[in-house]
């Protein structure tokens, strides 16, 4: 992952330099399922999240189906199950509160019925100030807030 995400970051930062001002969130998803499909990567889903002038924007990455913006994402063996969460659970608006809830509940209800799913969970809260990465040592944590 590290070789991608440094080609990624090389690209946008390439752009900046060429046009004076940073790549928007949706040039930058469209170079990165072009250097997914150019690298041949696995059969692997992934988020691309960030903040542009036009604000805030999560894409979900593939090869076979491009890139994909949407309000909120699930990814992994349990995506199907958390979908089944987020789908019934994500109002229009949403407080950082309210949705690292949201997304807690969908992992525990994920977590419960697929054994590949790990322990530990890492929330990642991107703001116009950058990226904020809080660890939980599990799910239960999360929904309590420690």
């Amino acid at each position: 992952m590290q070789p991608f995400v440094r080609a990624i970051r090389s690209e946008a930062d390439r752009y900046k330099t060429s046009h004076d001002e940073p790549m928007d969130m949706t040039a930058l998803s469209t170079v990165a399922v072009t250097n997914l499909r150019e690298r041949s990567m696995p059969e692997t889903t992934f988020l691309l999240g960030g903040i542009d002038v036009d604000g805030p924007h999560l894409f979900t990455l593939g090869t076979d189906e491009g890139a994909l913006e949407d309000p909120y994402a699930a990814v992994g063996s349990g995506q199907q199950i958390a979908y089944g969460i987020l789908d019934t659970g994500v109002p229009q608006s949403l407080t950082t509160s309210k949705a690292r809830l949201i997304a807690a509940r969908a992992i525990q209800s994920a977590a419960e019925r697929d054994v590949q799913i790990g322990i530990g969970v890492h929330v990642a809260e991107i703001s116009d100030d950058g990226v904020d990465i809080h660890p939980y040592e599990s799910v239960d944590d999360l929904l309590e807030g420690r």
